[in-house]
């Protein structure tokens, strides 16, 4: 019994901040020393044993299909429409341009 309840505050002291905190413990621990009830001992079942079905039946495919394409359908445009050019438009002035430095006169 005495084992067991310095186990007990050897433990409570470990929560409480190591060997300081006993010296800091609330009076009602001491109370409850004698109500500690030892814990039970937890059994487990056997493991079940797995049985394995039968391996997977092997998959089988139908042949994949033949993939028949029509023929690519000839596209014919319309001829090109003709573009009329009209003649440049001349713009005449009486005025003298410079070009390059030099004064031209249309």
């Amino acid at each position: 019994m005495i084992a067991k309840i310095a186990i007990l505050f050897a433990v409570v002291a470990v929560a409480y901040g190591g060997v300081v905190g006993v010296a800091n413990l609330p009076a009602s621990t001491a109370l409850l020393a004698d109500r500690v009830i030892a814990q039970p001992a937890i059994t487990y079942a056997a493991q079940p044993i797995v049985q394995h079905v039968a391996a997977a039946p092997a998959i089988t495919y139908a042949s994949q299909p033949v993939v028949q394409y029509a023929a690519q359908p000839a596209i014919t445009y319309a001829a090109a429409p003709t573009v009329i050019q009209h003649a440049a438009k001349v713009v005449q002035t009486y005025e003298p341009v410079e070009q390059h430095g030099y004064k031209i006169v249309y």
